[in-house]
């Protein structure tokens, strides 16, 4: 265990690839093909976010048990693993925008299924598909952005992307749950359905397709990336980072409910945890272009401990909407600086689809074992799962600290981090 998180703090170029990214041309960043691949992401985060409070509660009112809630989404976490490297590969093959449209297609079509779900196993089973569909769509839309944005702006660039997911985020639980309170839960189904499938059209129709690389050798796709590999440290936060994401979805919804609050409130509570995300993505990665990733991560990762540990209170549904908002501000700050990270290894790469794939690959694992561990640990305690949370991130954040302090000490910082 010492020797993975000694190889998260071990960033090749860390700070002097920083330093030396800043100083290079800034580029055009709003262009029409980028400004068009953030409208993609935003429609289609809008449209998981209608149904992303109510897969719980739905299958809960068909009978499911808190346990059986925690596998269905563990289900899409683990299909969305085994997928990620192949659609990596096709992606690198046959161009992003062609696996992305037929993606956004299939999971429209997956998500008008839920409608029918009755049993344990169908919810398991659509819930397996859509994250095999999922992983069809954001590694393309990150792969494009990583060929066309100017190197001296990607951070400013993912946290636009970002930006854009949390748009969703931010629209589409408040709005899906206040549909889900008036038409039920079908309703929000199918408006979720139309609006992937809208994605797809603007997709098909307006977006440029990116030079897909030379076939070549038919090569292995490794399901489980080699941590130990160049790219070895951003996997394994790559493999942290989502684990909220997994507890979430399994138990977040229920969690609410134990605390009293209404079905709007629940969908507000996602909102909240968006706004910062919304607001601030864009800034936290121009200010890591010019100033480093590594600080911002550990801030990032603190405070999310201190965050997650607070939930185990015995708070109000309004302290607890209150607390989702420093949450969504940690949260944004880990996740741009990580794929700020990532994007600097991967710029002019032909290989970016298939290394931004296995990195959302140990997303969906993380989030599987979020989604396991949160459904499982809800019924000895529900502030349980949350207190485990606060745990993983204190640990990640004071090793990722201690360890560059000692490099600091010994002059090797600017080399190894």
């Amino acid at each position: 265990m010492s020797s993975v998180y000694n190889d998260i703090v071990n960033f090749e170029g860390g700070v002097s690839s920083m330093n030396a990214t800043a100083q290079l041309s800034k580029g055009h960043l709003y262009t029409p093909h980028i400004l068009m691949l953030v409208f993609t992401m935003m429609l289609s985060f809008l449209g998981f976010g209608f149904v992303m409070p109510l897969r719980a509660l739905y299958a809960s009112s068909s009978g499911l048990s808190s346990f059986d809630i925690g596998v269905m989404a563990g289900a899409a976490s683990i299909a969305g693993f085994v997928a990620s490297p192949f659609i990596g590969r096709l992606s690198d093959l046959f161009g992003a925008r062609r696996v992305l449209t037929i993606a956004l297609f299939l999971h429209s079509i997956v998500v008008l299924l839920y409608r029918d779900a009755h049993s344990p196993w169908s919810f398991i089973l659509l819930r397996g598909c859509e994250g095999i569909t999922s992983a069809g769509v954001a590694p393309p839309i990150r792969s494009l952005l990583n060929q066309t944005a100017p190197r001296g702006r990607l951070g400013e660039a993912f946290g636009l992307l970002d930006s854009a997911r949390y748009a969703g985020i931010l629209l589409g639980p408040a709005a899906g749950s206040f549909m889900a309170s008036r038409f039920g839960y079908t309703g929000a189904f199918v408006c979720t359905a139309t609006m992937l499938a809208f994605t797809g059209i603007v997709n098909l129709a307006l977006m440029r397709q990116t030079r897909a690389v030379e076939p070549g050798p038919v090569r292995a796709v490794s399901l489980l990336p080699n941590l130990r590999t160049g790219h070895g440290s951003l996997y394994t936060l790559g493999l942290i980072l989502p684990f909220p994401f997994g507890v979430a979805e399994s138990v977040w919804s229920l969690y609410m409910l134990h605390r009293g609050a209404s079905l709007p409130l629940i969908g507000l509570s996602y909102t909240a945890v968006a706004v910062p995300g919304l607001l601030l993505s864009s800034f936290i990665g121009r200010y890591t272009d010019r100033y480093g990733r590594k600080w911002p991560l550990i801030a990032g990762l603190l405070l999310s401990s201190i965050v997650f540990s607070m939930y185990a209170l015995p708070l109000t549904p309004w302290w607890i909407i209150a607390i989702s908002i420093p949450e969504g501000l940690a949260n944004t700050i880990c996740r741009t600086a990580a794929s700020g990270l990532l994007a600097d290894r991967l710029k002019d790469s032909p290989m970016s689809a298939q290394v931004q794939a296995n990195y959302s690959a140990m997303g969906v694992a993380g989030n599987f074992i979020g989604a396991i561990i949160g459904g499982a640990l809800f019924n000895t305690g529900i502030g349980i799962p949350f207190l485990v949370e606060g745990l993983l991130f204190a640990v990640t954040g004071g090793i990722v600290a201690l360890r560059h302090f000692r490099l600091r000490n010994t002059a090797l910082d600017a080399k190894h981090f």
